[in-house]
């Protein structure tokens, strides 16, 4: 890979020149080799002579006169002893001090303190006063060894954590640490996501031993600098001129969105969406984040709710509205598109107010707008994050979208009664079909997660969101499966085994019967899953953790007859005497998924039906078909080729057909629930009827 600042990990990357690990070119004199970086690497230079090598008495009395402790960082002999430090922690008092050595030397480089690019008089580049300890803003209680701050002034920073972090820090003693200190910084830089609404990427550094390496930790891999020797002076210059590059660099160069700033009255943040159909931004202030990516590699999505400060497309100055942010992956294929910005346009296109809050109304939307070298506006990708960088060749090509959507939903945790789940469920399984019907566009993530409760007045709904893994029916990545997409617990089969049977909309009927399932199991809301708590775990519990293959096998066994459905599945259900409707849906949506009286034995099950004198079970419900075929109606499966023995294969093939039956039993269940809540909205507590 081209480019001495970076190599991917397990590679090493060729250096050409002494200034090769850093961030970016400094945007004043004051960084050049001329002025500060080289007062304060001579300085460092004449007094580090302990560093890396046992030190004679002399030299580490000057070394310690001039950089008290600084110039033994990674050291692994200290004192006129030559004591071995045997312990990690022994490295950090070293580390902090001469990094705070550098800041100071940086700051009284000139008598006024030069201003980046952002206008950030010269930021003190230092470290926490407190080393290994958790850090305030942390979601476990992992220590970690240091952390870089950028501040203003030469304060106090000791109680500060992830949400000021600028660079996390890993100290080793040996270099074949390497791989571990690589993999501690991701860990911790989670946090640093969680805490910091406005980080792009994250910067972190191991010292392993005397030797340094600045990590980039991008969307799915680090990037790793080649090792800075700081025993060695051409090491330590290169070291001190990172430091030095991140007093005085771009807060984009620091990893930090431009396009997310303090609010100008002081409330909190204001965020920029720029919306690629009026190329325009539109604003939005009150930041507050509700959901955060818990990996750290992958889409980095987060949603935020925000008030409209300016007119996008349909909304009003403050209006609430959510603003989902993201980095999509670009595969460079004009039928593998996967925009949920062009999705959102054309559902809204097609069906207009038809389906009004039952699927986000896009306010503005497109890719993230920072400025380019030349101060002109570009598009946001891992491209322009690494610019100067030398990382482009080979890196696969993320870019950063932003949307802002409008009505806000609620999760489904907040539902009260299970004939509010019924009535949501319906309406969002109804859009789910007009979108296919319509747009053609499939889902492919249906989860307990992507379907959003609405209350307007007394009137309950929901809308089904989140469009990022969704493609057009009849793609060709679509037929191949591609990738495993979906939630575990309410992933189809085939996704779990990969099948490359085609994918259609029973697939996202499927997932949605597992919701059904697993909310009657360990209860709708919040209050019905502490009782589920105190439960022995049931059989549905198998569908959370463990293999994919396992899982599959395993839902395989539960949906492969009416006789396990209803004793692994049904049964189970948070009781006894409650969620007998809720119950009744899955049992007549199983039904009409698995063995459907309108399709041919050859179409039941999960598994090749083997014996052809299997009878199909009897129909215990009335809501599991429109009606009993008349006996001389052909079966919707009739003209699929015998050959054709897969039970999943055969049901792909009359897809439209199950799913017409699928929509008129949610229809009838949504009705009947909320026929009973108007009933009981008319009983006052002893349930005697409050109207004749």
């Amino acid at each position: 890979m081209p480019g001495c600042a970076a190599a991917c990990i397990g590679k090493e990357a060729p250096c050409n020149g002494s200034r090769a690990a850093r961030i970016g070119e400094a945007p004043c004199p004051a960084a050049s080799p001329s002025t500060c970086d080289h007062e304060a690497s001579y300085s460092v230079a004449e007094s580090a002579a302990c560093i890396g090598r046992p030190a004679s008495s002399a030299e580490a009395r000057a070394a310690r006169a001039e950089v008290p402790a600084a110039a033994q960082l990674g050291a692994h002999e200290q004192g006129e002893q030559g004591e071995k430090i045997k312990e990690e922690r022994a490295m950090y008092p070293g580390i902090s001090a001469f990094v705070k050595f550098v800041a100071d030397k940086q700051h009284s480089a000139t008598d006024e303190k030069p201003e980046g690019a952002q206008g950030l008089k010269g930021r003190r580049v230092e470290a926490l006063h407190k080393a290994d300890a958790t850090p305030t803003g942390a979601d476990v209680a992992t220590r970690t060894d240091h952390m870089l701050i950028g501040c203003l002034n030469d304060g106090d920073i000791a109680d500060l954590g992830y949400a000021e972090a600028l660079c996390l820090v890993k100290a080793k003693l040996s270099p074949r640490d390497q791989t571990q200190a690589y993999e501690q910084l991701v860990m911790y830089s989670r946090n640093i996501y969680a805490k910091q609404l406005r980080r792009r990427f994250v910067w972190g550094l191991t010292v392993c031993g005397t030797l340094v390496r600045a990590c980039l930790i991008t969307h799915d891999r680090i990037f790793s600098s080649s090792d800075m020797d700081v025993s060695e002076p051409a090491g330590l210059a290169r070291f001190v001129s990172l430091l030095i590059d991140w007093s005085l660099c771009e807060i984009t160069r620091l990893g930090y969105d431009p396009t997310i700033e303090p609010s100008k009255d002081g409330n909190g943040w204001d965020i920029r969406v720029f919306d690629d159909m009026a190329q325009k931004s539109c604003e939005y202030g009150n930041l507050t984040m509700i959901f955060q990516s818990p990996s750290v590699f992958g889409r980095h999505t987060r949603c935020f709710v925000g008030t409209s400060k300016t007119g996008a497309e349909t909304g009003s100055v403050g209006e609430k509205v959510l603003i989902k942010d993201y980095w999509a992956h670009i595969g460079g294929d004009a039928d593998d598109p996967r925009d949920e910005i062009t999705y959102l346009r054309e559902i809204r296109e097609k069906l207009g107010k038809a389906l009004d809050g039952k699927y986000p109304r896009i306010e503005a939307g497109g890719v993230v707008q920072i400025k380019g070298p030349a101060g002109e506006q570009i598009g946001d990708t891992t491209t322009a994050l690494t610019a100067g960088l030398g990382l482009a060749e080979g890196m696969p090509l993320w870019v950063h979208k932003r949307i802002a959507m409008s009505p806000i939903g609620e999760p489904l945790e907040h539902i009260q009664s299970e004939y509010e789940l019924i009535i949501a469920f319906c309406d969002a399984m109804e859009a789910h079909a007009a979108i296919h019907r319509e747009c053609k566009i499939l889902h492919r993530d249906i989860s307990i997660n992507n379907i959003l409760l609405r209350r307007v007045g007394d009137v309950v709904g929901s809308m089904v969101i989140d469009l990022d893994n969704a493609m057009r029916t009849g793609c060709k990545h679509v037929a191949a499966e591609p990738d495993r997409t979906g939630t575990l617990p309410y992933m189809r089969i085939g996704s779990l085994e990969n099948s490359s049977v085609d994918r259609t909309e029973l697939d996202d009927w499927e997932s949605a019967l597992y919701i059904l399932c697993w909310l009657g199991t360990i209860g709708i809301n919040l209050t019905d899953q502490d009782l589920y708590a105190r439960r022995v775990p049931p059989p549905i519990q198998e569908w959370l953790n463990g293999a994919t293959s396992v899982i599959a096998q395993t839902k395989r066994t539960h949906m492969g007859s009416t006789e396990a459905f209803a004793l692994s599945i049904l049964n189970k259900f948070l009781g006894p005497g409650k969620y007998k409707r809720l119950r009744r849906l899955a049992k007549g949506l199983h039904k009409a998924l698995f063995f459907n009286p309108r399709i041919s034995r050859k179409c039941h099950g999960c598994d090749v039906m083997e014996d052809e004198d299997a009878t199909t079970s009897e129909d215990e419900d009335a809501m599991a078909s429109k009606a009993e075929a008349p006996a001389a109606a052909p079966f919707y499966d009739a003209k699929v080729p015998d050959g054709i023995t897969d039970p999943f294969v055969r049901r792909a093939k009359v897809a439209v057909k199950i799913v017409d039956d699928l929509l008129h039993i949610i229809k009838k269940a949504r009705k009947a629930a909320r026929d009973r809540m108007a009933t009981e909205a008319q009983l006052d507590p002893t349930g005697e009827a409050l109207f004749s």
